[in-house]
């Protein structure tokens, strides 16, 4: 307090950071960092500071104090964008089997080469940009864009897609909020696929005592697909989770969730579920790991044209990411990604598996 009075805001933010880094549940340390930062105009990384508050507390109070000031900040900039350039190699680049070979009638067919498994590399380039509308203290309406450009080493798979939605969020009191929101999204690639979607959500977060949070969701997406031939129809889930607070340095949710679809023709039409576990964990030296893993299954409804069996997938995915909070270059913070995906599937041409592992870099303006 006595540097940032001093005008010496960044002195400030060094020493605020070094005791978030022992303990990251310091709430009066935190918002003493959003003053430092917004001392220097960093509005972007103050606003992302007062959201990790508002996300732990769920004191009506204090809620309200901290609402006024995301509000002060909102007049100071009301937009913000954050730019994410990723570059991740594969050994499952195209989503392909990694079986070699299927069976109908008791005789054995060999699955196309260019439909199996290849090795490869992707790159991504993120761009999103927000701009926020406040009404008062309790409620907040904000417009955002984003806009993403998927680049693969295959010419023939580069993916282009553009989101615009429009975002909700209201207080309701005693820490229950709701927040909805819309959004339509248009993707295309150079091998002739086409497809637009609309993505209306819903959530609301209930406290549970001073250390839980829990939310009741539900998504859906409205879907248009156009290759060789046409379909559309829905998809989404709804389901509900749980944020405990496990220790200072560590953040955990919880979630289980249904899913469902109908779009394309019966056979391509499934139910299922699924649980997510991710888990954030501050280690020393101001080095974070997020862990998420999801387990499921899809259960379709209509047998496989010539197979005459309905497909059943168990499916699992597993990401890593490692962040080193002090380094950047030229202002991108870079970050080490893992990942790995499997979809078992009584149906050999859906069974795959892949493992990727890259360098990501993102900067928020």
């Amino acid at each position: 307090v006595a540097y940032r009075r001093l005008g010496q805001a960044r002195k400030a933010e060094a020493l605020l950071r070094t005791l978030l880094a022992d303990n990251t549940s310091l709430g009066k340390v935190r918002f003493e960092l959003v003053q430092a930062l917004l001392s220097q105009k960093r509005f972007t990384t103050a606003r992302y500071q007062l959201n990790v508050l508002l996300s732990s507390e769920n004191d009506p109070s204090v809620r309200r104090i901290y609402r006024t000031l995301d509000a002060h900040i909102n007049t100071l900039r009301p937009w913000s964008s954050n730019i994410a350039i990723d570059f991740a190699p594969s050994d499952n680049i195209n989503g392909g089997s990694t079986r070699d070979s299927f069976s109908v009638g008791g005789r054995q067919f060999a699955i196309n080469p260019e439909s199996r498994a290849q090795r490869g590399w992707k790159g991504r380039i993120t761009l999103d940009g927000e701009y926020r509308f406040l009404a008062d203290e309790k409620q907040s309406a904000a417009a955002f864009g984003i806009v993403a450009s998927d680049l693969f080493s295959d010419p023939d798979l580069n993916r282009y897609r553009g989101t615009f939605g429009i975002r909700y969020n209201r207080e309701i009191g005693k820490g229950v909020s709701l927040q909805t929101s819309v959004a339509p999204t248009l993707q295309w690639t150079t091998a002739g696929f086409y497809s637009h979607s609309f993505r209306p959500s819903l959530r609301i977060v209930l406290p549970v005592g001073r250390k839980w949070r829990t939310g009741i969701f539900a998504s859906a997406d409205y879907a248009f697909f156009k290759q060789t031939t046409n379909s559309d129809g829905w998809m989404g889930h709804f389901g509900a989770d749980v944020t405990p607070s496990i220790t200072p340095h560590t953040r955990l949710r919880l979630a289980a969730q249904f899913l469902f679809s109908n779009q394309g023709q019966p056979a391509f039409q499934y139910d299922g579920y699924a649980v997510t576990a991710s888990l954030e964990q501050q280690l020393p030296k101001r080095v974070k790991i997020d862990v998420s893993v999801i387990l499921g299954q899809r259960f379709y409804r209509a047998p496989v044209a010539l197979l005459g069996t309905k497909r059943r997938d168990n499916f699992g995915t597993m990401h890593i990411v490692v962040t080193k909070a002090d380094w950047a270059v030229r202002g991108f913070a870079p970050q080490l990604k893992l990942g790995y995906t499997v979809n078992n599937s009584n149906i050999a041409f859906n069974h795959h598996a892949g493992f990727n592992a890259g360098v990501g870099f993102t900067r928020r303006f």
